[in-house]
């Protein structure tokens, strides 16, 4: 059962940290949600690597504000 299996993966971690970052400062985030809500109902793209209308990519240990 689902519910076993989290106590599971729960019990073998030290320290989980959940952390939050608004849509506007993940440049993917946001295009990747702009370009969903322009699909129409029951379409769905897959892409391997980047999106081609992806132009930004984040970089993990750069400051963006």
């Amino acid at each position: 059962m689902l519910v076993n299996r989290w106590q599971q993966c729960k019990a073998s971690f030290h320290c989980i940290t959940i952390s939050h970052t608004y849509r506007e400062a993940n440049f993917s985030a946001d295009t990747a949600a702009k370009e969903g809500a322009n699909l129409n109902e029951n379409v769905i793209h897959e892409f391997v690597g980047k999106a081609p209308w992806l132009l930004k990519w984040e970089s993990p240990s750069a400051l963006y504000f």
